[in-house]
């Protein structure tokens, strides 16, 4: 390649990953503040069963807005460009999190409370759903003539371990800091007044980088469809599910270890809240060196290959994992959902260039972006809440946690032995 066009493909590789990471640091910020702060800050003082499973709805609730997103920006990613796209999911995702940045608990405003966090969150729900399918679009496509194009569209997943990493860092040393008292009262709020200053820069920087020169050409011969995200569910309906059933255990590992295994530590277990957020981490500095790694290991032995291996280690881990977390003993606890976390972010980083890739230029962005954020739904929303009722009530037996992982990391095997591989394919 041309040290011009490598150069270029740094670029956008770094802002990928960047506006990424601010992203997923909002993102992250909320779900770590769902499982710690939120059932005492906007929800009635009652039963804590039911205040956990209501801010958990909350936070999951972006998860049903995350597949509009995709359509959505999809469709504009393939009509008026990747780029021009990036720049409109930021800005989505910056109201909602001004949003929550600012309004007043439930003892200030009442039932007002929550109904303003949820809108805040169904509109960070869309800016996030809208991103991937863009993003990893416009790195593979300036990427699209590269032998290493699974590990340059690995840079964009990287993002989430560093945003996420910030997101973990920031929470662990405020409740260490300041005390669970006094994050609940105000400083659980603070990565949110953080993110929406770094929003705006990250939405300026991306608007000064180039649009991806595939785009480019399809605009320039008017060649851009009409309305793609529903062309690629006309023509590709059956790989965007199939895609979608491949990204569910990308997604459940990270989103319950973040989530409902926090309080699961925390209370059940009875081990520091700070702990727990630690795990977490832990768990982002380690997924950082897997991305990276899984992306160069994906242009070695191919996307599926890799994926297979991934998701049979889900499986056989799903059971040991619970059982570790069980002991109580922090440092099995730490090292389960380290594990876990890993599982995620090295299946995560392989799918950043294994979707893109599936689907033809002039609905990439909507196909890819469709299947990974219902892949995101069906592999986040369901199990959560299952686990968020087994840790609310202590009413189930914990092993179920491990269950339900195993099950869905077998849905995903399924999908993803009927699917092809995409390494070596022209993606112009």
């Amino acid at each position: 390649m041309a040290q011009s066009k490598v150069s270029e493909l740094a670029k956008v590789s770094a802002m990928g990953m960047i506006g990424t990471a601010i992203e997923d640091f909002d993102f992250i910020a909320a779900g770590l503040a769902s499982s710690i702060a939120w059932p005492y800050v906007f929800f009635p003082k009652g039963n804590f069963a039911a205040d956990l499973l209501a801010s958990l709805g909350a936070f999951l609730v972006s998860f049903v807005a995350r597949p509009f997103g995709a359509f959505l920006f999809g469709h504009y990613g393939d009509r008026l460009g990747r780029k021009s796209s990036l720049v409109f999911t930021l800005l989505t995702m910056g109201v909602g999190v001004l949003i929550i940045a600012i309004v007043p608990g439930y003892a200030v405003l009442g039932l007002a409370a929550p109904i303003l966090l949820f809108i805040a969150r169904i509109l960070q729900g869309l800016g996030y759903g809208g991103e991937w399918g863009s993003v990893t679009t416009w790195v593979v496509e300036h990427a699209s003539t590269s032998k290493w194009r699974a590990l340059w569209a690995s840079i964009v997943p990287e993002g989430y371990a560093i945003g996420g990493l910030a997101a973990a860092v920031l929470t662990t040393l405020l409740l260490s800091i300041y005390g669970f008292k006094s994050f609940v009262d105000f400083y659980w709020r603070i990565p949110f007044y953080i993110g929406i200053v770094v929003i705006l820069i990250g939405a300026f920087l991306r608007y000064t980088l180039m649009e991806s020169p595939i785009f480019s050409k399809i605009f320039s011969e008017r060649k851009v469809l009409s309305l793609p995200s529903l062309q690629v569910f006309k023509e590709k309906w059956t790989d965007v599910l199939k895609l979608a059933g491949i990204n569910m255990i990308a997604q459940t590992p990270f989103y319950v270890a973040i989530t409902v295994m926090i309080t699961y530590i925390s209370v059940a277990l009875s081990l520091p809240r700070s702990f727990a957020s630690f795990t977490t981490v832990i768990g982002e500095i380690v997924g950082g060196f897997l991305v990276i790694i899984c992306g160069l290991l994906a242009d070695i032995v191919g996307r599926k290959n890799l994926l297979i291996a991934i998701y049979a280690i889900a499986i056989i881990f799903s059971i040991p994992y619970i059982l570790l977390v069980n002991t109580a003993v922090p440092s099995l606890v730490l090292l389960s959902q380290v594990i876990l976390m890993g599982l995620a972010f090295g299946a995560v980083a392989v799918l950043s260039s294994y979707l893109s890739e599936y689907f033809d230029p002039k609905y990439r962005a909507s196909g890819s972006g469709l299947a990974y954020q219902i892949g995101v739904l069906l592999g986040v929303l369901p199990q959560s809440l299952l686990i968020g009722y087994i840790v609310g009530t202590s009413k189930v037996n914990s092993i179920y946690i491990g269950i339900i992982l195993a099950i869905t990391a077998i849905l995903s095997l399924v999908s993803l032995l009927l699917a092809r591989e995409t390494r070596g394919i022209k993606v112009g």
